[in-house]
This record gives structure tokens, sequence and C-alpha cells, in this order.
């Protein structure tokens, strides 16, 4: 019986957390609002915006210099849920960590 329970609760606790991923992709920009731009490095070339950045990430990689356009990085995102001052929910694309592909 205690089985059903432990597994439920796993679940939630699973749903709840964000997950991390990696794309590899270049960097295109970032904008006045702080905004990042990148292009995954694949046929597809999807187009990535990330809202906000970690700043441990800042410190490595200052992406206002001109000389990151363009490079290739791997980029561990997630995405994290908030709510507005409405109670709404929505997405927020956060940059966990970046390497840069040599």
């Amino acid at each position: 019986m205690q089985t059903p329970l432990v597994m439920l609760l796993l679940f939630a606790t699973l749903v709840k957390s964000p997950i991390n991923t990696t794309v590899e992709a270049s960097f295109d920009y970032i904008d006045e609002d702080g905004t990042l731009y990148f292009t995954e490095n694949n046929e597809k070339q999807e187009p990535y915006e990330f809202e906000r950045i970690d700043d441990k990430v800042l410190k490595v990689f200052n992406l206002r210099d001109k000389k990151f356009v363009g490079k290739v990085f791997n980029v561990t995102y997630r995405i994290e849920t908030e709510k507005d001052e409405l109670g709404q929910e929505y997405y927020v694309w956060v940059i966990v960590q970046l390497e840069l592909v040599e």
C-alpha cells in the first residue's frame, strides 16, 4: 500500500523540479533588456531565446562583449515556471551553464 504513495510523491517531485537540458548553439546577441539569443548548431538551426542567465556564468562569459558573437557553446538551460502579478503562470528560460566549444 505504501508503494503507490511513494511513487506519487516521487512523480510530484519530478514534475515540479526543473530539468536541465543542453544544446549546442551559436551565440547571436544580447538585447538591451538582457535577453540572450542563440541559434542551434545543426541542420534545423532552431532559435533559442533566454530571459535569464546565472550570475556564475556571466562571471566567466561576458556576453555583452562582441568577441562572443558567432561562437559555439554547449548551452545548459532549464525552463522555470513563475507567476505574474495576476497569478498567471508563465515560463522563463534560464541559462545555468555555458561551455565554449573549441
